[in-house]
């Protein structure tokens, strides 16, 4: 079973007899070149490509022949005509003569309002309709909106063989699982359990196996579910509470449903040898730290306390420690208890001044951390208000990290935020328009927030001797077709 990856969505697929697919056109041109004169060819490494398909025309070898023998050799990702075949496996397949010029053939070009030509390529023979993957390479800082079912995007998470494109379905299927956990009555999807558990498995397989680097920090990249500023972006209305309780589930059903996987990843990823900052060491620490939030999150009570004070103790390096503290700012655990482990942390590293800034970003982002909390922070010794980067450490991330407090019903995180920017108006303007700026973005949320945030924004307005900086963010801001 083979299936088409394919990077121009102005593609036609014509399968088995009487059955084909198109998909939807007008979405971007594709730029092709021709390699040696023989096809529309776009290898990844052009000049290896070339100088060996030199080597095999110098061997008598053309045509199929010749591609076919490159695809085997340096078994990269040819970009045919804006096309890549891969099987169930990721693997490239020989299957490129459906590209040679007999196979492909131009069925017409339309043109839409104006807009430039498309082409529409044909592909004859394959087995099953062929699945978009765009923007391979991060070809384009570009958003794409493309409706597709949830085993597609599963598929192609799994199997694209571009780093680039595998994240970003991801991203989408985990985006559109999300935002239909919102919906009252529904629950995580089985599939995309399976598809962590599966992803789960493959990294506790590559951490005792080749152990390659870069394919351990891809899944630790595709086992992290986007972070609640990313889904907010993604989201034109955003329901605060039930977007972050879908979060929350979604999160609660993968740690629990991938079951043990999570501890074997884990401790499949520990380093005995102590420290190393080589690429292999750095990407085994960051699968394990995958490891450690999924496994917290499914413990409670003194074993998950115990593993988190183990994992602290234990840790020789900065990531590590962040690790473990971000899971104790944020867990179920003694407040008394949290309260210490802070406060062991800053008397240990009270002289380095960007620890001491995570130190307050960490605490400032956590869940149990409201209006109040950040009072209580910035009475703290270890607290400059003069110091810029303390003052993003704080309310920066209280702001733009921490939307179930910044957002709290009752408007206490933006009365905080609007009082801390009228105060550093006067020493600090550039800093206070920045923090300015969530404010803005009243539009997004519902009415009663909307009313709350204009209303710090008019605050911030009618003070007296208000520098440009911040008349022109909040001004703007406030206006209706801002």
């Amino acid at each position: 079973m083979k299936t088409m990856i394919c990077p121009n969505p102005n593609c036609r697929y014509e399968g088995p007899p009487n059955e084909e697919y198109e998909s939807l056109p007008g979405f971007f041109s594709y730029q092709l070149s021709s390699l040696l004169n023989t096809g529309p060819f776009l290898p990844k490494d052009q000049s290896t490509i070339e100088y060996r398909a030199r080597e095999l025309q110098g061997e008598g070898l053309g045509g199929e022949a010749l591609w076919s023998r490159i695809a085997d050799e340096e078994a990269l990702s040819l970009v045919i005509s804006g096309t890549v075949i891969v099987d169930r496996n990721g693997g490239l397949t020989a299957e490129i003569t459906l590209y040679d010029p007999p196979a492909r053939e131009t069925i017409g070009r339309f043109s839409r309002r104006g807009t430039v030509d498309q082409q529409f390529d044909v592909v004859r023979g394959l087995a099953e309709e062929p699945h978009v993957s765009f923007l391979r390479e991060f070809s384009a800082p570009v958003r794409v909106r493309y409706p597709r079912p949830t085993d597609e995007l599963i598929f192609l998470a799994e199997h694209d063989p571009d780093g680039f494109a595998r994240w970003d379905q991801l991203q989408t299927l985990l985006v559109d699982e999300i935002q239909r956990l919102q919906r009252p009555g529904t629950e995580p999807s089985p599939a995309v359990i399976e598809l962590f558990a599966r992803l789960a498995d493959a990294a506790i397989a590559a951490t005792s196996g080749q152990n390659d680097a870069g394919i351990n920090a891809m899944l630790a990249t595709l086992l992290t579910l986007p972070e609640e500023g990313y889904l907010f972006e993604m989201t034109d209305q955003v329901d605060v509470e039930a977007l972050c309780g879908a979060r929350d589930a979604l999160f609660n059903a993968i740690a629990c449903g991938a079951g043990s996987r999570w501890q074997r990843l884990y401790q499949a990823c520990d380093a005995p040898a102590g420290f190393a900052a080589d690429a292999v060491s750095m990407s085994r620490r960051a699968l394990r730290n995958v490891g450690l939030a999924y496994l917290a999150h499914a413990l409670q009570g003194a074993e998950l306390q115990e593993l988190l004070q183990s994992h602290l103790t234990a840790a020789d390096n900065l990531t590590d420690r962040r690790a473990a503290l971000a899971q104790i700012a944020n867990a179920d655990v003694a407040s008394d208890w949290r309260e210490q482990v802070f406060a062991q942390f800053l008397e240990r590293w009270q002289d380095e001044a960007l620890v001491v800034n995570l130190w307050f970003a960490l605490q400032a982002s956590a869940r149990p951390t409201g209006a109040a909390a950040i009072e209580r922070l910035e009475r703290h010794a270890a607290f400059d208000s003069r110091n810029p980067n303390k003052l993003r450490s704080l309310y920066g991330a209280f702001a733009q990290q921490n939307a179930r407090n910044f957002h709290a019903r009752d408007g206490s995180g933006y009365s905080l935020l609007a009082e801390r920017i009228i105060r550093l108006n006067a020493t600090n303007p550039q800093m206070a328009a920045g923090l300015a700026k969530p404010l803005t973005r009243w539009r997004r949320y519902d009415a009663a927030r909307q009313l709350l945030m204009q209303r710090a924004l008019a605050h911030i307005a009618a003070q007296e001797a208000l520098s440009k900086d911040v008349y022109e963010v909040v001004t703007k801001g406030m206006s209706a077709s801002a």
